[in-house]
């Protein structure tokens, strides 16, 4: 509601949905789950589950360039930030990021309650022996990166379609390869 009374979401006379001025589709959350079971069926889980991260971590790119524009973003600092993106993850129906991100020197430990798409993914396909969030996973990786300034790995270690009663992730900067 607060997108559509501050008029930052809208239906043009086209039928065109729009959030902070992107054109949008609203997914079901089953479909998402339907395109993630198809690649993991085709490719594997975990080359579905990069493929999906990586499609995470270029929504947040593009998002931040956008948010940069016209928010003026880069000139709030990096908790205001991290604000932000945990109220747009709520919003956009991933979950409630009940503020449990825990900043451990450079490690980072994000808890997500209510996980909708762990959930629903479980409700369809029966409890999973692995994570299911890559694309949650991909956003809070692109996320990190950018607040960071560090490139991030995410790693999901604890998931609701497993059984956990949350889903969380330990995001860590990516160790640089030896020369040689």
């Amino acid at each position: 509601m607060e997108l559509i009374e501050s008029g930052q979401f809208s239906v043009d006379d086209f039928g065109h949905a729009k959030v902070f001025g992107e054109y949008i589709l609203l997914l079901p959350v089953p479909v998402l789950i339907h395109l993630q079971t198809m690649l993991e069926k085709e490719l594997g889980a975990k080359k579905a589950g990069a493929f999906l991260e990586e499609i995470g971590v270029y929504q947040v790119r593009q998002a931040l360039e956008r948010y940069k524009k016209r928010l003026g973003i880069q000139k709030v600092d990096k908790t205001k930030i991290m604000e932000f993106e945990k109220k747009i993850i709520n919003i956009i129906g991933f979950g409630n990021v009940d503020t449990k991100v825990v900043f451990n020197g450079s490690v980072i430990d994000i808890t997500l309650n209510n996980p909708t798409v762990a959930i629903k993914y479980a409700e369809i396909n029966g409890k999973c022996r692995h994570p299911v969030d890559y694309y949650l996973g991909g956003i809070l990786k692109g996320s990190f990166s950018t607040l960071t300034g560090k490139d991030m790995t995410v790693e999901e270690i604890r998931c609701a379609a497993m059984g956990d009663s949350v889903c969380r992730f330990i995001l860590k900067p990516k160790k640089k390869r030896a020369k040689g």
